[in-house]
């Protein structure tokens, strides 16, 4: 794969099938009682869902550093999906990643292509 792909606007497919991000959509919906679109690392109910996976804490916590492409302490639907999915790699004993690899990247916290005049962000 091609490092510099997100930069030349080619698209990369997203780690996360569809079939899982509906699966993993479906946990958030009942994980954000707010209804604001995120969850925070600080409530009880998405630590258990972490917590429960068997992982270590050191692991767990790289893993939302990973997803937590913001740094503010909460994933969205994307970044929450792209956790569980982490999380699945994980306990199958697949080794992370020291740092998100282009095709782990969210769908909506790419890159903009070079092209692009970001006039769609204003909407």
């Amino acid at each position: 794969m091609d490092a510099n792909a997100l930069n030349k606007g080619t698209p990369i497919a997203w780690v996360v099938s569809a079939v899982d991000k509906a699966k993993f959509d479906e946990v958030f919906q009942t994980l954000d009682k707010d209804v604001d679109g995120f969850v925070s690392g600080g409530d009880p109910e998405v630590k258990g869902i972490f917590l429960k996976t068997g992982l270590p804490q050191n692991v767990l916590a790289h893993i939302w550093n990973l997803c937590d492409v913001k740094q503010n302490g909460k994933l969205n639907s994307e970044q929450f999906a792209l956790a569980m999915y982490l999380i699945n790699q994980a306990t199958a004993g697949i080794e992370l990643p020291p740092n998100l690899l282009p095709e782990m990247v969210p769908p909506t916290l790419r890159p903009k292509p070079t092209g692009s005049t970001g006039a769609d962000s204003i909407l």
